[in-house]
């Protein structure tokens, strides 16, 4: 079966790790933070750490904005159940804003709408579907924080910046579905002289356990390195997805020119047949998986009530594999399977 995702992990990639295993280099040290330098630069921060998981960069992320309990917080119902998770174990009120008819990213009408009925709202978290692009120009002008969720789409631009730019603050996952792997990490990027005054109190009190290892460090260096090829190798296969995919069996959600996205998967919507569709990939040997099987709505099962947007792309949307470690063989049995999907 081809695999639905596959970090590009190369012998270099693994040649640094022995390096830094050689070199004694295995807890957090000079490489994490030099990791950590790299996203800071990449996406002109002002300061940045990279923690061992989502969840404790999340925990520094609230009380590094200043947020306290029973402050309000917005996400996209499709967007992180894990940072849904983190947020309620913060005491923070979550509310939820309907995503676009084409896209779905957070919309910015449905936004305003939440932001008027719920002024407690103190920010809002612009997630990044698979790679797709939010507005988050637009976000920051409605009068609140504004938190990049990047668990996909890190080399995206957007409005001629790098996506992850933006915001207050940036979360990086570097998982490995991610573009770039560390095998496990996330990346927490700040703007603002505030933010980061609190965040440089909080790493006073805190133990080096919590930031990423040395080991895990020396990878995504190497794949930082990549970054740029990769990101091309991921548009370039995307092309040749898309001009392939037979467009009576679905639609591609395909954004405005200003927005380039790096997608972590090729994603699609079928007006119905789900079921069918996953079932022809098996057969022909490709994981097809539904979309947004972890997504912030199953943390409320009341999220989607007056959302219909999120609630028909919930229902209908399909990843499909796309990641540089295909080979040419593999590339040409997924091109075979898109041009005859039901």
């Amino acid at each position: 079966m081809i695999a639905l995702h596959r970090p590009a992990i190369q012998r270099r990639e693994l040649e640094a790790v022995l390096e830094s295993l050689v070199n004694d280099q295995v807890g957090p040290g000079s490489l994490s933070q030099k990791l950590s330098n790299r996203f800071e630069k990449l996406l002109f921060g002002d300061e940045s750490r990279v923690f061992r998981d989502r969840l404790t960069a999340a925990h520094f992320l609230w009380n590094t904005l200043g947020l306290v309990p029973q402050d309000g917080i917005l996400f996209s119902p499709l967007g992180s159940r894990l940072l849904v998770y983190s947020a309620q174990l913060y005491g923070l009120e979550v509310f939820y804003a309907d995503v676009q008819a084409e896209v779905p990213v957070l919309d910015c009408q449905s936004v305003q709408k939440a932001l008027n009925d719920h002024p407690q709202i103190k920010i809002v978290v612009a997630d990044y579907p698979y790679g797709l692009i939010p507005d988050v120009g637009r976000l920051r002008k409605l009068g609140v924080m504004v938190l990049e969720d990047l668990r996909w789409g890190l080399g995206g631009m957007a409005e001629m910046e790098s996506v992850g730019s933006r915001g207050n603050a940036a979360l990086i996952s570097l998982e490995d579905d991610g573009v770039v792997c560390a095998g496990g990490g996330e990346v927490l990027v700040l703007r603002g002289k505030e933010p980061v005054q609190r965040f440089k109190q909080l790493l006073q009190q805190t133990p080096d356990q919590v930031f990423l290892s040395d080991v895990n460090a020396a990878l995504g260096l190497v794949q930082m390195d990549q970054l740029p090829a990769q990101v091309a190798r991921r548009r370039e296969m995307w092309e040749r997805w898309a001009q392939t995919f037979r467009r009576d069996s679905g639609h591609l959600p395909v954004q405005a020119t200003e927005f380039e996205p790096v997608m972590s998967h090729f994603v699609f919507q079928v007006p119905n047949g789900v079921t069918e569709v996953i079932a022809y990939g098996r057969k022909k040997g490709v994981v097809i998986r539904q979309a947004f099987q972890d997504a912030a709505h199953l943390s409320h099962p009341s999220a989607l009530e007056g959302l219909a947007n999120a609630a028909s792309f919930l229902g209908r949307t399909l990843l499909f594999p796309l990641y540089p470690a295909l080979s040419t063989n593999e590339q040409k049995a997924l091109l075979s399977v898109l041009s005859s999907l039901p």
